[in-house]
């Protein structure tokens, strides 16, 4: 992690010294008020554009996670909630019930055959044969046989439009 950051290493990225000045004034005033991570999502998210090099946003994201242990980086994705609102997972969850991550997350690996059933319904995965069982266990949790005889191309339920369940 880097202790310093300064206006020459913003200049070597092409930005004008004044706006140089007022982003390092911004990080230092987001850290003062802000936790880390909060400070981090709203710079990616705000002041980080995609037509800055990646350099600088690894030098801005090393400056604002400067007190943390290599061990325990911060998070380099924080997803804003209406981002995350507008994913497919959570169209997934919403669908089945679920507004909590961490229950659906314990649904999926509790009902994995029933979350695997609705996952492939869901992405109309269309099978030349379909499958005996979603996930068979003769050989014990560690060697799970997942869509027993089933046999498929994957092309079909790619490319092909498909008449939706």
């Amino acid at each position: 992690m880097i202790d310093e950051f300064t206006v020459e290493q913003f200049k070597s990225f092409g930005i004008f010294e004044d706006d140089g000045k007022d982003f390092l004034r911004n990080i230092n005033k987001c850290q003062a008020e802000l936790s880390d991570i909060q400070c981090w999502q709203q710079f990616s998210l705000e002041l980080l554009t995609t037509n800055a090099p990646f350099k600088l946003h690894e030098l801005v994201y090393k400056y604002i996670y400067k007190s943390r242990h290599n061990s325990n980086p911060g998070p380099v994705w924080c997803p804003t909630t209406l981002s995350v609102k507008k994913t497919n997972l959570y169209a997934f969850m919403q669908a089945h019930n679920f507004d909590d991550y961490r229950k659906f997350h314990r649904w999926s690996t509790k009902k994995y055959f029933v979350f695997w059933e609705k996952v492939i319904e869901r992405l109309n995965i269309c099978f030349k044969i379909p499958p005996v069982s979603f996930c068979e266990l003769s050989k014990g949790i560690e060697q799970p046989n997942w869509l027993n005889c089933a046999t498929l191309n994957i092309v079909e339920s790619c490319f092909f439009k498909k008449k939706h369940v």
